[in-house]
C-alpha cells in the first residue's frame, strides 16, 4: 500500500540512477526477493482459502479431465 506522499515511479527511477551499479544490482536483488515473498504469501493465502472452501463442502474431488469438461461446457 502506498501512502499519498509516496514518490512517483519516475521519482524512484531518478533516485536509483544516482546509485552505483553495485547498489543498483543489490537493489534489484532485494526487490526480486521481496516480490517473490509477496507472491509466495499470496499463493499460501489462496491455498488456505481453497482448503477452507473444500472443507466447508463447496467443492468435491474431481479428476483433471472432469474439471476441464466442466470448464468447457
Amino acid at each position: 500500500p502506498m501512502s499519498t506522499n509516496a514518490p512517483s515511479f519516475n521519482d524512484a527511477l531518478q533516485v536509483v540512477e544516482q546509485l552505483s551499479i553495485e547498489e543498483q544490482e543489490d537493489l534489484i536483488d532485494i526487490v526480486r526477493h521481496r516480490v517473490a515473498e509477496v507472491n509466495r504469501q499470496r499463493l499460501i493465502d489462496r491455498v488456505k482459502e481453497a482448503d477452507e472452501e473444500y472443507k466447508a463442502g463447496k467443492y468435491s474431488p474431481a479428476t483433471a479431465q472432469e474439471i476441464m469438461r466442466e470448464i468447457l461446457e
